[in-house]
């Protein structure tokens, strides 16, 4: 009796500490490259680490990959069957499984795992094939390792599901969806399989999982949800219009990107979006207008922010390090590139970016209206930081400045930093092919004059 009135007082005189939820995501992940960022996830303590997909690369180049200049790997020079790829092949099921195994036996990432929960997604390259999509005739299969891989009981419904997607509550105030945009997706326009009409009505998640999304952002259970991340191995958002027409984007698919939108739309919390892939940090935003109607037939409309928070490269990316891509000048020539781009590209989305290794994280403070997100790189320190009012994302219908979504309503969404006009795109490509041209092609000049501006002496002429 005189403990439990101790154990009063002590509560009463100290308040409990209130701790953040935090979860950390990351993508584009190499087993056989060295991998320095778990040693610092773990040092963050986070209560969930989501893989956001490239979890591992089990496809290959072919031997005779030289053949097909088309780096994003179009349908070669006949048709091939659908689902495979000029310059890729899928490893073996075994080589696939000892990937997985040897990835769970690095020192870092297996005291992470065994401190934190771990989740995840795939996307094309843990699938097994690049730009896997539902042709590929492997993943049913792949898909057994995948979750074998991430430890997913036996009885789970993903074993007997099309897909890998999933959904998990975090610290009862988070909950994370992570989709499968592989196992369903109809092919893009420049691979075999393609149908005329997928430019703009492809679908990427098939209508089982279009159903139980659906479920997952409308129907929640528990009530102390405070907000929903939906994640997704490729971009919605974003995409880079020097390569718009190979860029693996939800924009591709644009009926598929708009049936998202407005099903986020009607999330009954607060909703962002996680996305890896890409080989780089970024923050993106649009800015989504919804229209209604109430009883007297007077539009209504009110504005909110949906934000997608983009995190890839684990153990690669644009800006290091310098054993990527090989041969050598490939990882100073990715380095360039990506800084041409960034200065005179077209970002229309874009908040921020960064392009060297890094992971994601969001902190979400107990009893606060605010979310953190982080990219942070290399040596654990925070290169990208953004902080978001819950009020005004997308989402919640307990957020009263935005229109309870109705059967009459309309949603629309612009990017944040305007929409970007065919000549302007045009402008932007011309600069960077133009710049990129006279940049490497003086230092081309420069090297071969160096290298044959030799007297028969072999004394260097004046330079």
């Amino acid at each position: 009796m005189l403990l439990l009135i101790f154990n009063v007082i002590l509560l009463l005189t100290f308040p409990r500490i209130a701790y953040p939820t935090k979860i950390i995501f990351g993508s584009c992940s190499k087993v056989d490259k060295p991998q320095p960022l778990w040693k610092f996830i773990s040092s963050r303590k986070p209560a969930v680490f989501a893989w956001l997909g490239d979890n591992i690369y089990a496809d290959v180049l072919r031997d005779d990959y030289y053949k097909y200049l088309n780096i994003f790997s179009g349908k070669g020079d006949g048709l091939l069957p659908p689902g495979e790829r000029p310059r890729f092949r899928a490893r073996t099921k075994e080589e696939h499984e000892n990937m997985y195994n040897k990835q769970k036996q690095v020192s870092d990432y297996k005291s992470l795992s065994a401190s934190t929960k771990i989740i995840g997604t795939w996307d094309d390259h843990d699938c097994g094939i690049n730009d896997a999509d539902k042709h590929f005739s492997k993943k049913k299969e792949r898909m057994g390792l995948h979750l074998d891989f991430l430890d997913v009981p036996k009885d789970d419904p993903r074993r007997s599901r099309e897909g890998v997607y999933t959904s998990h509550i975090v610290d009862n105030r988070v909950k994370v969806i992570l989709l499968d945009v592989r196992y369903n997706r109809d092919p893009w326009p420049w691979h075999s399989g393609a149908q005329i009409d997928y430019a703009n009505n492809g679908d990427i998640l098939g209508e089982e999982q279009w159903s139980w999304l659906e479920d997952q952002l409308t129907k929640t259970d528990i009530d102390s949800i405070e907000l929903t991340l939906v994640g997704s191995g490729i971009q919605v958002l974003p995409i880079v219009e020097l390569i718009r027409g190979k860029h693996e984007t939800w924009v591709q698919f644009s009926e598929s990107r708009k049936r998202l939108i407005s099903l986020l739309s009607k999330s009954e919390t607060p909703v962002m979006l996680l996305s890896g892939d890409v080989h780089f940090a970024e923050f993106s935003e649009a800015v989504c207008t919804t229209t209604g109607a109430d009883n007297n037939d007077n539009g209504r409309k009110a504005q909110s922010r949906l934000i997608e928070f983009t995190s890839s490269g684990l153990t690669h990316a644009w800006a290091g390090p310098l054993s990527w891509p090989k041969p050598m000048p490939a990882a100073v020539l990715s380095k360039c590139l990506w800084y041409l781009w960034d200065f005179v590209g077209i970002h229309s989305h874009r908040v921020d970016a960064y392009p060297g290794l890094n992971f994601g994280e969001i902190e979400f403070p107990e009893g606060s209206n605010f979310v953190v997100l982080r990219a942070i790189g290399a040596s654990n320190k925070t290169e990208l930081e953004m902080t978001v009012n819950l009020n005004e994302l997308l989402g919640g219908s307990g957020n009263s400045d935005v229109v309870t979504n109705q059967a009459s309503e309309k949603i629309e969404c612009a990017p944040r930093n305007g929409v970007t006009t065919e000549a302007r795109i045009k402008l932007s490509i011309g600069m960077f092919v133009i710049i990129t041209i006279f940049t490497f092609g003086g230092g081309l000049l420069f090297i071969i004059k160096l290298l044959f501006g030799m007297t028969a002496g072999g004394n260097r002429e004046n330079l």
